[in-house]
């Protein structure tokens, strides 16, 4: 029984350990996105020439700098709101607060000359303001490599120290295996206590079963499901910028009709009527792709997914559909087309995974 409930702790850990790596690489990388970001709207606070709209970047600035402020220290020192537990690495200590990446100092004194372009009287804001020039050269490279490394970073210990939770609780695993395999032959009252054991470990059991299946679950969810997450998330702050940039050059090509030839010729080189009309169209196909790739891993998990140990109520149609979805490439390519005429029938008792293999 101890042996047991070590294996559950064990399990519970992996996924709260995997819950807060997730949130700490998640944030580390927003903090690059939060400096480009910043950047750009300093480059609409200085070229802005009205006061009230200055005013408006002035706040959005603000906005984004208490937010990388706040996301920095949760990250440093930890925030449970944000549910960061702060650095617990003595690598990444050192990235922090020695060289050669000093990536605590780097940050807050990128921070302080955003907060002092903020502060700067209408006079000063100009593109020659040494705030101004110190932020976009920070922006573009010395702060942008030194946070990448901290993703990084982060990456790399969440993987090596999910490796080892695994391989504690594979350890675990044979263990109770073994001794479940010995207390059966000379108890039978042992027999509840196998099949909770075995409640609790569908996942490795279904594995062991169903290697193949398993190893695509682990594989394509685990690998792709998060990255696409990420890309998709990003996606919506890539649209935002995509619209303000074209604004930017919709109210500059209005009130500067007839450029200067050098950047008329660039202009013509870089087709940017044609840009204009089908970078906001490519976005959007960026979107459906990325929706599409979370729908295929979805149906992938429905179609190979653990089975309770009692019969449950199955949907015989979405069995089937998430069986035409894994077989689409082969019907396509064999040129079937699939009809589907449902009817209304009702739920069935069984086994959604066992179903799933059948069709």
């Amino acid at each position: 029984m101890l042996m047991v409930q070590t294996y559950i702790e064990n399990l519970q850990e992996i996924q709260i350990t995997r819950e807060i790596n997730t949130t700490v690489i998640n944030i580390s990388g927003r903090q690059r996105m939060l400096s480009q970001r910043m950047a750009l709207l300093c480059v609409r606070l200085v070229c802005t020439q009205a006061r009230s709209e200055r005013e408006i970047w002035r706040n959005r600035l603000l906005d984004i700098v208490n937010l990388m402020e706040k996301c920095h220290q949760g990250l440093i020192y930890g925030d449970p709101s944000l549910n960061l537990p702060g650095i617990t690495s003595p690598v990444i200590r050192e990235m922090y607060f020695e060289p050669p990446l000093m990536v605590d100092q780097k940050v807050r004194q990128y921070i302080a000359k955003v907060r002092n372009l903020i502060e700067a009287s209408e006079v000063d804001l100009t593109l020659e303001n040494p705030y101004f020039c110190a932020i976009q050269k920070a922006a573009s490279d010395e702060l942008i490599d030194v946070l990448d490394a901290i993703v990084s970073q982060h990456e790399k210990e969440s993987n090596a120290q999910l490796t080892i939770l695994h391989k504690e609780q594979e350890y675990l695993y044979q263990k109770i295996a073994t001794a479940a395999a010995v207390a059966q032959s000379q108890a039978q009252h042992l027999e509840k206590l196998l099949i909770d054991l075995k409640r609790s470990q569908l996942q490795v059991i279904h594995a062991e079963k169903m290697s193949s299946l398993g190893q695509l679950v682990a594989g394509v969810a685990h690998e792709i499901n998060n990255p696409v997450n990420f890309i998709g998330s990003n996606l919506i702050f890539a649209r935002q910028y995509a619209q303000d940039l074209l604004r930017i050059l919709h109210l500059y090509t209005k009130h500067y009709p007839a450029p200067l030839p050098e950047l008329q010729a660039e202009f013509d080189t870089a087709e940017i009527d044609f840009l204009y009309n089908d970078f906001p169209k490519l976005l959007n196909s960026m979107q459906m792709g990325v929706d599409r790739i979370l729908n295929i891993v979805k149906t992938i998990k429905n179609f190979s997914r653990l089975d309770e140990s009692e019969k449950q109520p199955v949907n015989l149609h979405d069995g089937i559909d998430s069986t035409l979805v894994i077989l689409h490439h082969r019907l396509k390519n064999a040129g079937v087309e699939v009809v589907k005429e449902y009817r209304e029938i009702p739920l069935v008792d069984g086994y959604a995974g066992q179903l799933n293999q059948v069709f």
